[in-house]
């Protein structure tokens, strides 16, 4: 008799409330929202729709992280944690200061935001340690061992929260870009919110520090 692998089947219930808190949640503008406008602003479409893959690349890899059990190793361990910590908040206030500093459009080469802005992306995604903790205290919310490998719900929900938030992100850079575009051929406007979006950033990454 052949022996068919256990997976993992969703509960229709269980899987509505997950979509339910996981779309209030993204929905909720925080780093990432702030990161794409600014991405947007600075470089345009292309940067702000590279910027939200690149963030959905780091989300990706978290999720693939607490589903063998590597991020439940790194929140038990302080020092990585702080390391993490200290690491991801230097790396936005650097973000942060390049926004605020953003010349004028005119002075830019083209492509220079877009080129760099799934890097971006990716980094402060990966070094943003309320991530890791968010997907050991969310996720966990919504596991149940009758429903198949936890590993395999791991996965699951966090591609889905994955996939909604990396379609809003795509909207936030779709809109802010119109939105500019609404405001004439002034690159004023762009500049202006390019550095309250990086004041943003380094506020954000300020109040990161002073949690640990």
């Amino acid at each position: 008799m052949i022996h068919t692998p256990d997976l993992f089947m969703p509960s229709l219930p269980i899987f509505l409330a997950f979509l339910g808190a996981a779309l209030a949640m993204n929905l909720t503008p925080g780093l990432d929202t702030m990161f794409v406008i600014g991405q947007t602003m600075e470089g345009g479409v292309r940067a702000g729709v590279r910027g939200a893959l690149g963030i959905a690349t780091g989300s990706a890899c978290h999720t693939v992280l607490a589903a063998v059990g590597i991020s439940a190793l790194v929140a038990a361990s302080p020092v990585l944690l702080s390391v993490l910590t200290y690491a991801g908040a230097a790396y936005l206030v650097w973000i942060g200061v390049a926004m605020v500093r953003r010349p004028s459009a005119a002075t830019l080469p083209v492509e220079t935001g877009s080129s760099d802005a799934f890097r971006r992306g990716v980094l402060t995604n990966l070094l943003n340690v309320k991530v890791i903790l968010f997907y050991l205290t969310f996720l966990p919310q919504f596991l149940r061992p009758s429903d198949g490998p936890e590993w395999q719900q791991v996965v699951f929900y966090g591609m889905t929260f994955n996939v909604l938030g990396t379609t809003l992100l795509l909207a936030v850079a779709l809109i802010s870009n119109k939105l500019v575009g609404a405001l004439g051929s002034s690159d004023k406007p762009a500049i202006v919110a390019s550095r309250v979006c990086g004041t943003a950033l380094i506020a954000l990454a300020i109040g990161l520090a002073l949690t640990r």
